[in-house]
């Protein structure tokens, strides 16, 4: 075998070599983006599961008071003044924190302003003159709760 042929094998076999390297060095880039993506598909979906949970727990509260009020003026005559379970001022404090956390986390600013105008809209519900303004405010709210479902429900069917 003279130096030439040599060469070739030497240079054939490094070639491979290297071929070899750089494509297990390109495979591993990609699957390492892969998992990335797909943990951070993992995280949004969480967020958008948790962030729905919650405004259903805010609409659940914001209706059973409205019930609870409706009771009382139904037994006294008054709107106002109905004391609000311990339980309830619990379940709001915490649902006022817990949304604004999670709508930063998501990725879509339509389920961002969505669930942002929700949160906005139930503050002055609980601050109803009378059952009318209640219910006039809690259709403003409904229908951003609305908007917000669909749009967090059409995220989490995207493939």
């Amino acid at each position: 075998m003279d130096a030439a042929e040599w060469f070739r094998w030497a240079a054939t076999f490094f070639l491979g070599a290297l071929s070899t390297v750089l494509i297990e060095f390109v495979r591993g880039q990609f699957e390492r983006r892969q998992r990335k993506g797909d943990r951070r598909d993992d995280f949004q979906r969480e967020t958008l599961l948790a962030l729905q949970d919650t405004l259903y727990e805010m609409t659940k509260l914001t209706v059973d008071s409205g019930l609870h009020r409706k009771k009382h003026l139904e037994a006294t005559g008054a709107w106002k003044g109905v004391a609000m379970p311990a339980d309830y001022w619990d379940g709001i404090r915490e649902g006022t924190l817990q949304v604004p956390k999670l709508i930063v986390r998501v990725d879509d600013d339509d389920a961002r302003g969505h669930a942002s105008n929700f949160l906005d809209a139930l503050i002055p519900i609980q601050g109803a003159s009378d059952l009318a303004e209640w219910e006039r405010l809690w259709i403003v709210a409904h229908g951003h709760l609305t908007k917000a479902n669909d749009r967090i429900g059409e995220l989490l069917r995207k493939p």
